[in-house]
C-alpha cells in the first residue's frame, strides 16, 4: 500500500531551512541552533512516516530539488537520535533506460585509484591530496590482490582497462563538476601530454560504458553527487553516470570531502564491504562510528 502525506511547510520555507542547515554544517557549527534545525526538519520530513520507519532497516529516498542537498543522515528525532542510527539510507536515482543485464559472474577485481598525479599546468586550481594516497594504501590491506592505481599509474587508459573486470571501484582523488553541463563533470586522472580529454574521465563517457559487473563504486571526491531537479535531462553528475552504466550502487559525497578526515570513514566503510555487507548498511555503520 502507498500512503501519501502532505507536509505542513511551504517550498520557500523549506528551501530556506535546508540552505541554513547546509551553511551551519559546512562551517562546522555545533550547538543548540543547529540541533534545533535538525530536529525541525526531521519533524516535517521524516516524522510523518514514523509508522513505516519503525520496522524499516533501509530507507529509500528520492530527493528532488533542494532536498537533494539535504544530508538526511544528520536529521534528529525528538529524542536526539540521528536518522542514520535508525536505518541505512539509500538514495534512488533517475537513471537512463538501459537494456544491459548483469554480466555473467560480474566482475572479479577490486580497483583502487589513489591520488592521481594530475597535470598541475592543466589544473592549477586544485591541490595535491595527501590523504588520498594514505587512503588507498589503507584499503589495499583489506583487499588482497586488489589492482592499485596510484599517482602516475592512475592514467585514463589504465582505469578504463581495470574497470572492464571491476567488482568494486574506489576512487580517491579530485572530481570537478560542471554545473551547467553536468555531462562534462569529470574525474581528474594522471598526467597525459596528448590532450585534455586524456587527463579526465567525464560523466558522459562513463554513462556509455558497460559497468554491469561493478557491484559498488565509491567516489571519495568532492561533490560527486549533484543535486538535480526532475526538469534535468540525461546524466546529471558522476554518481548518476555510474548508475546509468549499470553499476549496482554508488557511494559519493554531497559536499567537499575533508582530505584528512575521510580516511577513517572510508577504511571502516570498506572493512564492512570486504566482509560482505551491503553498501548502504556499510556506509551507515561507518557514519555512526
Amino acid at each position: 500500500a502507498t500512503r501519501l502525506v502532505r507536509v505542513p511547510i511551504g517550498a520557500d520555507t523549506l528551501r530556506a531551512q535546508v540552505e541554513r542547515l547546509e551553511r551551519m554544517l559546512r562551517r562546522g557549527e555545533e550547538g543548540s541552533a543547529t540541533d534545533a534545525l535538525r530536529r525541525a526538519l526531521y519533524a516535517v520530513l521524516v516524522a510523518p512516516a514514523e509508522p513505516e520507519l519503525a520496522e524499516a532497516r533501509v530507507l529509500e529516498l528520492e530527493a528532488d530539488g533542494v532536498l537533494g542537498r539535504l544530508p538526511f543522515a544528520v536529521l534528529r528525532d525528538a529524542s536526539g537520535r540521528a536518522l542514520v542510527e535508525r536505518a541505512a539510507l539509500r538514495y534512488r536515482a533517475a537513471v537512463l533506460p538501459s537494456a544491459r543485464g548483469a554480466r555473467a559472474g560480474g566482475g572479479d577485481a577490486v580497483v583502487i585509484v589513489g591520488a592521481p598525479a594530475f597535470d598541475r599546468a592543466r589544473f592549477p586550481d586544485i591541490e595535491r591530496l595527501r590523504g588520498a594516497g594514505r587512503e588507498a594504501d589503507a584499503l589495499r590491506t583489506l583487499y588482497p590482490g586488489a589492482r592499485l592505481l596510484p599517482d602516475a599509474a592512475a592514467t585514463k587508459d589504465a582505469l578504463l582497462a581495470a574497470l572492464r573486470r571491476a567488482r568494486v571501484l574506489h576512487f580517491a582523488g579530485h572530481a570537478r563538476l560542471v554545473p551547467h553541463a553536468p555531462e562534462r563533470s569529470h574525474l581528474v586522472l594522471a598526467r597525459d601530454t596528448t590532450s585534455l580529454e586524456a587527463n579526465v574521465l567525464a560523466a558522459r563517457e562513463i554513462a556509455r560504458m558497460d559497468l554491469s559487473g561493478l557491484r559498488l563504486a565509491v567516489l571519495s571526491s568532492c561533490g560527486t553527487t549533484q543535486a538535480r531537479s526532475r526538469r534535468d535531462d540525461g546524466v546529471s553528475g558522476l554518481s548518476e553516470a555510474f548508475l546509468d552504466a549499470g553499476a549496482g550502487a554508488v557511494v559519493s559525497s554531497l559536499w567537499e570531502a575533508d582530505d584528512e578526515g575521510v580516511v577513517g570513514l572510508m577504511t571502516r566503510l570498506h572493512r564492512e564491504v570486504a566482509a560482505g555487507t551491503d553498501g548502504a548498511e556499510a556506509l551507515r555503520r561507518a557514519q555512526v562510528e
